[in-house]
């Protein structure tokens, strides 16, 4: 399961931008809704949405973070340089 949600947040990192973006939309019409007493059950129903919907954003944005951190931190182990560019097999 692990290995599916790095797949998921790697490949489709458009689709937890798009829920931020809804979760956001959301949020902001839930909130405007509460001005309506006819209103407030569906928006705090919006709101609750929304609020859902930019947590699983914000999880997927440090997902794919931490991912590219730990990409970049596996080449710079797999070249022959250390991090500084200079050779640690090359004598001086």
């Amino acid at each position: 399961m692990w290995n599916a949600m790095r797949f998921i947040a790697r490949e489709y990192e458009w689709v937890h931008v798009g829920l931020g973006v809804l979760g956001n939309s959301a949020f902001v019409v839930g909130s405007i809704l509460f001005f309506w007493d006819s209103l407030q059950t569906a928006g705090i129903w919006l709101f609750v949405i929304g609020s859902a919907g930019m947590l699983v954003g914000s999880i997927g944005d440090a997902l794919v973070g931490w991912e590219r951190r730990r990409r970049d931190r596996d080449k710079v182990k797999s070249t022959p340089q250390g991090p500084r560019g200079i050779s640690e097999t090359s004598e001086t």
